[in-house]
């Protein structure tokens, strides 16, 4: 996987298990365990088309700045676009879902993909508005 996510994006190194385990402890929600591997490969990811996905380090700082957990109960942000779409997941579901970030509602909530290995590597981290 590492190959594949390094040919589509810029990757940083990967956190280690101890700061992962206690970055994860202190977090008030919980990460997708698709999300935890990523981290271990990469501690978030950029792309060129400005695609972004949060370190660890920014996670919960990044979360409360936009309510995630007021509005949008058992989902976390992992993520954005660069241009206004917060990228999401929920407790105990694999999909990636996109949101405006000034709507923040489920109402208003896409599917983007069925997972995260889909939406990086098949979907080459392109959110709804800027597929084909």
């Amino acid at each position: 996987m590492i190959s594949s996510l390094s040919r589509l994006y810029q990757l940083n190194q990967g956190v280690s298990t101890k700061v992962l385990r206690n970055s994860v402890n202190e977090l008030p929600f919980p990460l997708h365990p698709s999300y935890i591997e990523l981290l271990l490969i990469s501690n978030g990811l950029y792309s060129e088309d400005s695609l972004a996905l949060l370190e660890i380090e920014v996670l919960k700082s990044r979360n409360d700045d936009y309510e995630v957990q007021i509005y949008l109960p058992n989902y976390v942000m992992i993520g954005d676009n660069g241009g206004g779409v917060a990228l999401l997941m929920k407790e105990g579901d694999e999909c990636l879902y996109e949101v405006d970030m000034g709507v923040m509602d489920e109402e208003s909530m896409h599917k983007s993909a069925d997972n995260l290995h889909q939406f990086l590597i098949e979907l080459k981290g392109k959110t709804l508005d800027f597929r084909e």
